[in-house]
């Protein structure tokens, strides 16, 4: 069997070495492959070092295509299945029929129809009804769902109504949207205070947009050392505020958060205790988008907008010699690989610092 370039006129037939055709089990028409499965195709041949013009046997030709067919379960279409369709291969034209496996409907339980249908539409990014079945494309939704739920979810497949189409089912436990952690540390310094507790509300999922919003606050629940002159006697002390949210699209995903930290220390003097005091306040605004994932790894482009302000005082009287006010981008790539047990993350990234929000130089 000779494998050829098929002419132009062949419909339905992708221009690679071994012709493809699209079949959907609904219609008595033929369609153009969809985008990727000729690059699949052409790794497959590649691999099995066939090129046009070679000779094939019957068991060649069966190798071949259940070798396509595991490359494109490999990509993640998992319900996408190729056959060797009747033909006459006298041409020099072997034809391989791509049956593409599509998504039906897409349920999730339990809960609000409604709640359920806009957490579905972000964590998939759209409406996915009819595209390709796609299992990264499943996998980046189950982690849109679990990053605003406090228990895993759950998914499978089942057969639609529809020939060569499959229904997504999805599963969780009704838990509350709102969790309360309380902690306690002894990370603080000495002089505003070692022993340090904070609170933390979340809110996960309230609008049902698969976002998470959270609040917390800080301080140290013991003062700092005491520092006394004469019959006057002070203790330092700290504050720490921080709010954020974040909220996910499919493969995109926006978050910010602030961040306000006040903080005293009592400084002796000659004559007096002074209060040398001071606060910070860094805030960040992130687009992050996963460009490619596979069993192996997940590979991600972010884009940051961030600013950062200090002041310090002694007594009332403000510091401007260490007054700070900055702003800028940060853009990079980060890149996570999964092992048996474990995996690492790398970024790498640029940070520009600019005259954004009246930055003081």
């Amino acid at each position: 069997v000779l494998i050829s370039k098929p002419n132009d006129e062949n419909l339905g037939r992708a221009k690679v070495k071994t012709s493809a055709k699209s079949i959907d089990p609904t219609s008595n028409s033929d369609h153009s492959v969809p985008p990727g499965f000729e690059r699949i195709l052409s790794s497959t041949l590649k691999e099995l070092k066939v090129k046009s013009g070679d000779c094939l046997g019957g068991d060649e030709i069966l190798a071949l295509a259940r070798a396509y067919n595991n490359k494109i379960i490999s990509a993640g279409f998992i319900t996408t299945s190729v056959s060797i369709p009747q033909q006459n291969i006298s041409s020099g034209t072997l034809l391989l029929a791509l049956h593409p496996g599509r998504i039906g409907e897409i349920s999730l339980e339990p809960g609000s129809r409604a709640k359920n249908q806009r957490s579905i539409f972000t964590a998939f990014g759209g409406d996915k009804r009819g595209e390709l079945l796609s299992l990264r494309d499943m996998e980046q939704a189950m982690e849109n769902f679990n990053a605003a739920s406090r228990s895993e979810a759950e998914i499978s497949l089942s057969p639609s109504a529809k020939q060569g189409y499959s229904d997504i089912n999805i599963s969780k436990q009704q838990s509350s949207p709102l969790l309360l952690r309380l902690s306690a540390d002894n990370l603080g310094s000495k002089s505003s205070g070692k022993y340090q507790g904070a609170a933390m509300l979340y809110g996960l999922n309230l609008l049902g947009l698969n976002e998470s919003v959270f609040a917390s606050y800080g301080r140290n629940f013991l003062r700092g050392d005491k520092k006394s002159l004469g019959d006057d006697s002070k203790s330092g002390r700290s504050a720490n505020y921080y709010a954020g949210f974040s909220i996910p699209f499919g493969y995109f995903s926006l978050s910010f958060w602030q961040n306000r930290y006040t903080y005293d220390q009592i400084v002796p003097g000659a004559y007096e205790l002074y209060t040398y005091s001071g606060s910070s306040v860094r805030r960040n605004l992130d687009l992050n988008y996963v460009y490619f994932r596979n069993q192996n790894s997940k590979n991600s482009l972010f884009f940051r907008i961030w600013q950062k302000k200090y002041k310090n005082y002694i007594q009332d009287y403000e510091l401007s010699n260490q007054r700070k006010r900055e702003g800028g981008y940060e853009a990079g790539l980060k890149s996570k690989v999964f092992f048996d047990n474990s995996s690492v993350e790398m970024m790498l990234s640029y940070l520009k610092s600019t005259g954004a929000f009246n930055a003081l130089r």
